[in-house]
C-alpha cells in the first residue's frame, strides 16, 4: 500500500461567503492551525498575550499576524551562501539591529537584522520600493520565496 500524503490548504479553508457572513454577524472565524501557531509563537517568542488576545475581536477571517507584527514585504530570492534573503520592500520601513519576523507556512521565525545591504552596500535602513538582502540565520528550506517578513515591534 502506497501512502500518498496531502497537503492541506490552511490559508483558504474559507470560503468567501463564510467569511462574509462572519462579517456580517460579527464573528471572528479561525483554524485550530492558525490558533496552535499563534500560541505556539507566543511561547516561543514571548510575545505579550495582548499581541494575539486583540485578533479574537476582528470580524471575518482571524488574521494570522500577531498584532507585534508589522509587514515590511516579502522573500525574492534567497542566497546560500553566505545565507542571505533578499526581501522586496513593500510597506513599512526597516532599521539595522531591528528583529524581524518570517511568517512560513508552519511558524513564525525571528531574528534581529544585523546586516542590510542595499546594492551590496551596507545601510542603516530600508524603505518601500528597496530590494534588500539581509543575513540570516535560517537555511533555504525555511525561508521560501514569498514569505512575508514582518518588523516586530513591542509595543501594539
Amino acid at each position: 500500500m502506497v501512502e500518498v500524503k496531502v497537503e492541506r490548504d490552511n490559508q483558504n479553508i474559507f470560503t468567501v461567503q463564510q467569511i462574509e457572513d462572519a462579517k456580517h454577524h460579527d464573528i471572528t472565524i479561525l483554524t485550530t492551525w492558525d490558533l496552535f501557531l499563534l500560541i505556539r509563537g507566543r511561547m516561543k517568542w514571548g510575545w505579550d498575550p495582548k499581541a494575539i488576545q486583540e485578533l479574537f475581536y476582528k470580524s471575518g477571517r482571524m488574521p494570522r499576524l500577531p498584532t507585534i507584527y508589522k509587514p515590511i514585504g516579502e522573500i525574492v530570492k534567497y542566497w546560500e551562501k553566505p545565507c542571505v534573503v533578499g526581501v522586496q520592500i513593500s510597506e513599512n520601513k526597516l532599521h539595522k539591529g531591528e528583529q524581524i519576523g518570517y511568517v512560513t507556512p508552519d511558524a513564525y521565525l525571528e531574528e534581529e537584522a544585523l546586516s542590510l545591504q542595499v546594492e551590496n552596500q551596507e545601510v542603516e535602513e530600508v524603505f518601500p520600493g528597496q530590494l534588500v538582502g539581509i543575513k540570516t540565520k535560517y537555511p533555504k528550506n525555511l525561508l521560501r520565496n514569498g514569505t512575508i517578513v514582518c518588523a516586530v515591534t513591542k509595543e501594539e
